[in-house]
């Protein structure tokens, strides 16, 4: 059985961990229904926080012998938690499990951006999204509306 993962950071696509989800299907972004702190070091982190913002992830259906992998990589239970949060995609409503840190952890120097946008992990670091809209084949926008209601 597959499960659904979210990930923000080094397991992104173009990142140093992506290699762990290669036998993973990609399922598209999504943007957290929950808000988030941004923790800043040399990899990124979250903890769930109502005064936050949403964050934007890749989603992912990985076998459960890669969530088991994913899970030692992370630190489960030591440094990262995994629990299931809810995001909104293109395709609706979907609950996926996501890693996350709890405030307690004194490693990151936390963060409560100004833009209240979603947030998206980049090289180099926490930024506002600000999605490209592409256009269809047909020369319309593509639909990115699921965006505006978080």
């Amino acid at each position: 059985m597959k499960n659904v993962i979210a990930v923000y950071g080094t397991l992104k696509r173009g990142h140093g961990n992506h290699h762990h989800l290669r036998n993973s299907k990609y399922l598209g972004k999504g943007i957290s229904l929950q808000k988030f702190l941004l923790g800043h070091s040399s990899f990124p982190a979250v903890i769930p926080c109502k005064n936050g913002v949403p964050i934007v992830v890749e989603l992912y259906s990985v076998p459960r012998r890669t969530l088991v992998q994913l899970d030692r990589l992370e630190g489960v239970p030591t440094l990262y938690k995994r629990a299931p949060f809810t995001f909104r995609t293109e395709k609706g409503i979907i609950t996926a499990m996501l890693y996350f840190m709890e405030e307690s952890n004194r490693l990151f120097s936390w963060e409560l951006p100004r833009e209240k946008l979603p947030h998206w992990w980049t090289k180099k670091g926490w930024k506002p999204w600000k999605p490209k809209l592409r256009r269809k084949q047909n020369g319309q926008r593509a639909d990115k509306s699921f965006i505006k209601r978080t």
